[in-house]
């Protein structure tokens, strides 16, 4: 606990330096920009093992006017190496989707479990996150993070009126879930895939 205690530490503080960095316009300037307070929505620790730390924080800050910036991040911390990820499809420390093939099948596999989650949804607010993903014409975009039995695949790409109870909420629908046994083939070998696959037996 207190490996990841000084991560969350770290973290936190890189965040603090990024609004501090925001709140000038320029170097040639050096004024300060309007307040913008940050609403967080959720935080929410979702995987914890000996090693990992998997969590996942949804909020948004609001901007000029009526406009408002969206936070949503899920991370895994590395309490072995004290470093901390993003679950990146390509190029990161789980996934290995790097081609248009698997690619194709790992968007299949997403749209299978939501499609199952929907038919088999009685959350009124839940249904209504489906039918506005189903009307979407923008193109799905995710952030990924872990919990103790299935990957979790969290849609953002909502418009604004459904940003708020749709992409800054979990529900029944988004995020759509994976086992990790489904997942295997798109995982890279190593640790942290061994470790998934043994919890979920």
């Amino acid at each position: 606990m207190l490996r990841a205690n000084r991560l969350f530490e770290a973290i936190h503080g890189l965040v603090l330096l990024d609004n501090e960095a925001a709140k000038f316009n320029g170097p040639q300037d050096n004024l300060p920009t309007p307040y913008h307070p940050t609403t967080q929505t959720e935080v929410a620790v979702t995987y914890a093992s000996s090693r990992w730390v998997s969590y996942v924080e949804l909020g948004w800050e609001a901007s000029e006017g009526t406009a408002v910036s969206r936070i949503l991040t899920g991370r895994v911390l590395d309490l072995e190496e004290q470093t901390y990820f993003s679950i990146k499809s390509c190029f990161g420390n789980l996934l290995e989707i790097c081609d248009d093939t698997s690619a194709k099948a790992f968007e299949a596999l997403r749209a299978e479990k939501t499609e199952a989650a929907t038919k088999a949804n009685r959350d009124p607010g839940a249904a209504n996150c489906a039918a506005e993903m189903a009307r979407s014409s923008h193109a799905p975009t995710f952030f990924l993070y872990l919990t103790q039995a299935v990957l979790a695949i969290h849609d953002t790409a909502f418009t604004f009126s459904a940003v708020r109870f749709c992409a800054l909420a979990r529900n029944r629908i988004n995020p759509a879930i994976i086992p990790y046994r489904d997942l295997a083939p798109f995982m890279k070998p190593g640790p942290l895939k061994d470790e998934l696959l043994a919890a979920e037996k």
